[in-house]
């Protein structure tokens, strides 16, 4: 057996002996916990010799040298020995770092407390090193990962374009985010247990109306990374087609389309960004500036069909596409089925906010508006029948999950919220609904999804009204699956999908909300 030697420690002992084992033709492991060989100042050397003495352990054939790794345990077996290790990583390619130290300049962090960047270069071997000491909980709070403290950092210095640019890589629609996200990054945010938590919400709608403002330069710059990108990546020679082009549809399309992949979406809808266009109203978002986050995705190569439904999902694998991926999201609204809910003036809060976004004219002067539900859909109803004519919106639910900025603003502007409330029936004069028969109730938590409640006998009364919006929550629709069961359903809730989002059907994958 082949003589091997496990030397702990990069120390001037540490170095010499591995050095003098190799040399004898003795296989070396030299462990170094920290990123870097040796202490420096232990040496008394010029940082020239000591590079070169450092080099001399790197380069020789018979020593591994490990860094960022400590020996967890040794067990001794059959007369031998055998060692546990557990490197860590300097999250930098040892093979692409040249130890330029661009990197370091550039870098956005400084430590607390300290002058050291985030990133740093401290000795051999030549490559920079990033210390983490874990995922900041604001980033981990994140559904789409972004780099929270990067781009603070970035926009605290000005440096809006890379800010911009951190947010868009990993969630395409900052202009979005930035208006209507529910912020968890601000709920987990520790300097909330100082003041107050950092205005995350707010930074990213100022770095995305700073990027639409400059969209000429953002756009030029995105066209050269396209170019530069193309030039290093070999197109795979697969085609994907993507149906629903809302936040999922659009964002998966992008990254398939930067793998490499020929992406086609196709939406029934006769604009794109799904909910975000069909479901949000103008008043929250800016609709041209989602055109122009969508324009982005298409100037990557990525094809877009809308005013197409798509029924026949196996047939786009027979012609011609090597993976389906179904995006489209939850566009039907629940109703309960209560006495009168089947009235023609009971409408649905996603066909009405549908309408409404999409520039349709609906006459509501003078009608007077009960919207059934507590949500943030709920909200948008009630504020958008207010713009549309009318001053007599009520709101009616047991208890409130809205945003809270939402529920204030939507009384400012007028809204009449009644909380507390359990309806029992449409009321239906002549033809015509007369209101809501409600029972008062003590409302608790929510428990497992669900207002928790218990209602007040003796506490019958009329809420009038003669028009209905029911905005109780959305389900999806899966008119268009196959009539095979081919498409798993999950509970009709979702779609049945492995760990790698894949259907019951193979090559058949699924996305956001279904």
């Amino acid at each position: 057996m082949e003589n091997k030697a496990l030397i702990i420690g990069s120390t001037r002992a540490g170095l010499q002996a591995a050095k003098n084992l190799a040399d004898c033709g003795v296989e070396v492991h030299l462990i170094e916990s920290k990123p870097f060989l040796g202490n420096q100042g232990e040496y008394l050397l010029p940082d020239y010799l000591l590079n070169t003495r450092f080099l001399e352990i790197l380069k020789h054939p018979k020593i591994t040298t490990w860094t960022n790794t400590i020996v967890e345990e040794i067990d001794q077996i059959d007369g031998n020995y055998r060692a546990k290790l557990n490197q860590y990583p300097r999250y930098i390619d040892l093979t692409k770092c040249t130890a330029c130290g661009e990197c370091v300049q550039v870098c956005p962090i400084t430590i607390p407390g300290t002058n050291q960047k985030a990133i740093f270069l401290g000795g051999q071997p030549g490559c920079a090193v990033i210390e983490k000491a874990g995922i900041s909980p604001c980033t981990n709070a994140c559904p789409a990962g972004i780099h929270v403290q990067g781009y603070v950092a970035l926009i605290a210095q000005g440096r809006y374009l890379e800010a911009y640019h951190l947010i868009h890589d990993a969630l395409p629609f900052p202009s979005v985010c930035g208006r209507v996200c529910n912020h968890l990054c601000e709920t987990a945010c520790t300097r909330s247990q100082l003041d107050q938590a950092v205005n995350l919400m707010g930074l990213k709608r100022y770095v995305a109306d700073w990027a639409y403002e400059n969209r000429e330069k953002i756009s030029q710059d995105q066209i050269k990374n396209i170019i530069q990108k193309s030039a290093k990546s070999n197109t795979s020679g697969k085609k994907v087609a993507v149906i629903g082009a809302g936040p999922a549809g659009l964002t998966a399309a992008r990254d398939l389309g930067r793998a490499g992949h020929q992406v086609t979406v196709f939406d029934d809808n006769p604009e794109p960004g799904g909910m975000m266009r069909v479901g949000i109203p103008p008043h929250r978002i800016s609709y041209e500036q989602l055109d122009w986050e969508v324009g982005q995705i298409l100037t990557e190569g990525v094809e877009l069909q809308l005013n197409t439904w798509v029924d026949d999902i196996p047939g786009l694998l027979n012609n011609g596409y090597d993976a389906v991926l179904i995006a489209t999201g939850v566009h039907e609204s629940v109703k309960v089925p209560v006495e009168g809910a089947n009235h023609p003036d009971n409408w649905l809060s996603l066909n009405f906010l549908k309408k409404a976004c999409l520039g349709k004219k609906i006459p509501l002067s003078g009608r007077q508006v009960i919207v059934l539900g507590g949500g943030d859909v709920a909200m948008d109803v009630a504020r958008v029948a207010i713009r549309l004519g009318t001053s007599d919106v009520k709101l009616v639910c047991r208890g409130m999950r809205a945003s809270f900025n939402e529920v204030q603003e939507a009384e400012e502007e007028g809204v009449d919220i009644l909380k507390g409330r359990v309806f029992q029936r449409i009321l239906i004069t002549n033809g015509e609904i007369i209101g809501v028969e409600c029972l008062e109730a003590d409302v608790g938590e929510i428990v497992d999804g669900k207002r928790q409640f218990t209602e007040l006998p003796g506490t019958e009364h009329l809420i009038p009204g003669d028009l209905v919006i029911w905005a109780l929550g959305q389900k999806p629709d899966f008119s268009f699956l196959p009539q095979d069961g081919s498409i798993a359903e999950f509970s009709h809730q979702g779609i049945q999908a492995d760990n790698r989002m894949m259907t019951t059907t193979p090559g058949i994958f699924t996305a956001g909300d279904v």
